[in-house]
């Protein structure tokens, strides 16, 4: 049929039209057919590669919106490998643990007991070997790069470093209002 595109076409012209309105910041307008280009890479061409580029394009999207929970959810998707199409088996989550530290939540701030938990185990988490050889050099590049716009964006919206103690998880200190540091890293 000379109307009908290759699958290799239609991924080839989602993944250029994805990029350039992620680019020009049309990331609201974009995220239907980041879903689309998703579905297509996953479940008719099950390309493992073109799945991943989705979901970076998805976690690029999601952080210039400010929606960090969802960000750090599809982060973790992608460090663990959850949600790629694998050949040998159905199913195939290629996770190499389990990630249990709770969920990030936008309501509360970023130094809050919760927030920090997830934001370390997010920042000792790194990319497997055998996930980095299966997404590409340029896939794994352009995952790294994700990340570290998601941590810088975050870090823009905090308007203080977090104290040493909220790191550590015990409790802050008590500052007075008058003491010239009593905005900066409060736990709550």
């Amino acid at each position: 049929d000379p109307w009908r595109c290759s699958v290799g076409t239609l991924l080839s012209s989602l993944q250029w039209a994805g990029e350039e309105l992620v680019r020009h910041s049309h990331v609201l307008k974009v995220l239907p057919l980041l879903w689309l280009y998703q579905y297509v890479a996953h479940m008719v061409s099950r390309d493992v590669m073109h799945t991943a580029r989705a979901k970076i394009l998805r976690l690029s999207a999601l952080t210039e919106l400010f929606m960090f929970s969802h960000s750090i959810w599809l982060l973790h998707e992608l460090l663990m490998g959850a949600g790629l199409p694998h050949p040998l088996h159905e199913g195939n989550k290629l996770s190499e643990s389990y990630w249990n530290v709770g969920k990030y939540c936008d309501d509360l701030p970023l130094d809050s007991r919760s927030n920090i938990k997830v934001l370390s185990s997010l920042l000792e988490k790194s990319l497997g070997h055998n996930l980095a050889s299966l997404y590409g050099g340029h896939v794994t590049a352009l995952l790294m790069l994700a990340q570290a716009r998601l941590l810088i964006a975050m870090a823009s919206c905090h308007q203080g470093v977090p104290q040493q103690s909220c790191l550590s998880g015990h409790p802050a200190s008590t500052a007075s209002p008058s003491s010239p540091d009593h905005t900066v890293g409060k736990c709550l």
